[in-house]
């Protein structure tokens, strides 16, 4: 479907639709507002189509995209949160289904089960190169280093080799402006907690006009970088943290494209939806099934709530009915777009 065919208003609502404040006292509540606008500002365009346009310009069928998540670590959340993994399968989907590219798929070893099932739960198989690069709707999980001191050695051997179309990274922990890792309450992980430091992956994609794009919700994550200063100036413990850094939780890796939302998994589907509209093909978006098996399987696997650490079907604090009701409102704007109900005549 032409873009020029499509009233900006479409897109104007699929960002309102993910950017709609479902926050408690302790989250930061009448934030977001701001981040986005900051992040609009840099687009000059609805977010949504920002991405969903520049991934259109560069994706071809066969191409690696990679796509990583990874937010926190243990003892609380254990083996990640049931942000991220939901939200980078349902782009891994759209982008095979709608484009045909080979998802590549990092995040660290303690989060991978949760986000094999969740791929799986949403119709991507997750298999070896050999098998996977043929196939329709397969991705593959790759390693990355935790080491920042082989950060920038093993990024740009990895894009080397690999030589994606474009980098995507959802609910995913970034490093402050001396390196530190910071929760959204602005304490540091320690260092028994690792984290895949695709940071130093970004920062080269940029450095060679590789697409980028970071989604994220609170400030702290790979993408941030873009709004840093707003980010510095709205967010609790985002100038001043709670550890001996002092340096803020605010996040200093830098994206092309940045969509901050309400729950990071909402602007991966917010782009699927995009996606969805651009190529007239309104299954590029997941069904409320499929995002209940999703969420179910994250949770079976050992995914938690990011807000209350519970092993439950909840999203930072947020029911799975909330989750369902988001893709419900966004799937029916896409099917009023791609396949609108033929007008009565009286």
């Amino acid at each position: 479907m032409e873009q020029n065919k499509i009233h900006e208003s479409t897109w104007e609502a699929i960002d309102r639709i993910v950017t709609t404040e479902f926050r408690t006292a302790e989250q930061a509540p009448g934030t977001l507002i701001f981040l986005h606008e900051a992040a609009r500002q840099k687009m000059g365009e609805p977010i949504c189509l920002a991405a969903t346009r520049r991934l259109s310009e560069v994706l071809r069928p066969r191409a690696p995209v990679v796509l990583t998540t990874g937010a926190g670590g243990p003892p609380w959340l254990f083996k990640g949160e049931t942000d991220g993994p939901p939200g980078l399968a349902v782009l891994a989907r759209a982008l095979s289904l709608g484009f045909g590219v080979w998802p590549i798929v990092i995040t660290e070893e303690r989060g991978k089960g949760p986000l094999t099932t969740t791929l799986e739960a949403a119709g991507v198989s997750v298999l070896p190169e050999p098998l996977a690069r043929p196939r329709p709707t397969t991705a593959t999980l790759v390693p990355f280093t935790t080491d920042p001191a082989q950060g920038e050695r093993e990024a740009k051997a990895f894009l080397d080799r690999y030589q994606p179309a474009a980098v995507i990274v959802t609910e995913k922990s970034s490093p402050n402006r001396v390196g530190i890792i910071h929760s959204t309450a602005g304490k540091a992980w320690p260092p028994e907690v690792d984290f895949a430091r695709v940071d130093f992956l970004v920062h080269e994609s940029r450095q060679r006009g590789i697409l980028t794009i970071g989604i994220g919700d609170r400030g702290n994550e790979i993408g941030f970088g873009l709004i840093e200063e707003t980010v510095r100036r709205i967010m609790p413990w985002a100038n001043v943290c709670q550890c001996p850094c002092a340096q803020g939780m605010a996040a200093a890796t830098a994206v092309d494209v940045l969509y901050p939302v309400n729950i990071s998994n909402w602007g991966c589907y917010a782009i699927a939806a995009a996606l969805a509209i651009l190529k007239g093909q309104a299954d590029l978006l997941h069904d409320p099934e499929t995002e209940t098996a999703m969420l179910r399987a994250c949770v079976a696997a050992g995914g938690v709530d990011g807000t209350t650490a519970r092993q439950v079907p909840v999203v930072d604090g947020t029911s799975a009915g909330v989750q369902v009701a988001i893709v419900t409102l966004l799937a029916e704007l896409v099917s009023k777009v791609v396949n609108p109900p033929r007008k009565a005549v009286y």
